[in-house]
């Protein structure tokens, strides 16, 4: 019989340094704060990211249903009465996940949790914790009630729809304060046309420094703009686009 304590972690880095705590690990694999997240159905939406991770990243069919399909199909799955614990930061990588996971566990009657590294200084994450203050993150973790679920649900479909506007009302949140602030650097991302502030500040990055090269970049916008929570992956696409105009 599989446990009926649940652990979501966002992304294969917090698994492979999770301390000894009992539950099940399912994992968020996927960067959904990246490219086209539409779909009406669960099939729909696996189609669309499975094309849309293929034509950028090169990611085939077959593995993102074996790699990441699988595990929220595992969450579908979790039974009322059930405790889960979402162990997820607060930059907008994370939070556009932990959206999708809530929204995904709505109409469940289950016990949940948010494990956050909320000890951490700025956007800092789980990354550079150790084992005990990993286990000290969950001693701490935060009750959700119904509505927070709702509320994080409610957010994934406003991202979903691209209604920027009700997302920004979402975040108004005494219980959630960074998420006004994580929102809003949502929001920037597009300026009408013009280029979005990550483009921006990594332009800046590029005129200041006086380079092109990655490696010194990379660290430099995470030092400025680890709100966005971006990989490697996401900022090289926006560096390669700069590059090539």
């Amino acid at each position: 019989m599989k446990s009926e304590i649940y652990h979501i972690l966002n992304g294969d880095a917090l698994r492979d340094q999770f301390p000894n705590i009992r539950g099940e690990l399912i994992v968020a694999k996927e960067c959904l704060v990246d490219g086209d997240v539409q779909g009406d159905t669960h099939t729909e939406f696996w189609e669309t990211r499975s094309r849309y991770l293929k034509s950028v990243y090169g990611t085939t069919r077959d593995v993102y249903y074996s790699k990441t399909v699988s595990e929220f199909e595992k969450i579908l799955e979790i039974k009322n009465s059930s405790q889960v614990n979402l162990w997820f930061e607060r930059d907008l990588f994370c939070q556009v996940n932990l959206w999708f996971c809530c929204w995904l566990l709505k109409d469940k009657k289950i016990e949940s949790y948010l494990v956050s590294p909320k000890h951490m200084a700025g956007w800092n994450g789980f990354g550079g914790m150790n084992s005990e203050e990993l286990k000290m993150a969950f001693t701490d973790k935060l009750r959700l009630s119904d509505n927070d679920v709702l509320l994080f649900s409610d957010c994934w479909l406003a991202y979903q729809n691209n209604d920027n506007e009700k997302l920004a009302g979402l975040s108004n949140s005494d219980r959630f304060p960074y998420l006004e602030e994580v929102v809003h650097a949502h929001n920037q991302r597009i300026d009408n046309g013009n280029a979005g502030r990550p483009e921006r500040v990594l332009r800046d990055i590029m005129e200041e420094k006086n380079t092109i090269d990655f490696n010194i970049i990379f660290p430099e916008f995470n030092r400025r703009e680890g709100i966005y929570g971006f990989s490697d992956l996401q900022v090289k696409r926006i560096l390669d686009k700069i590059i090539a105009t």
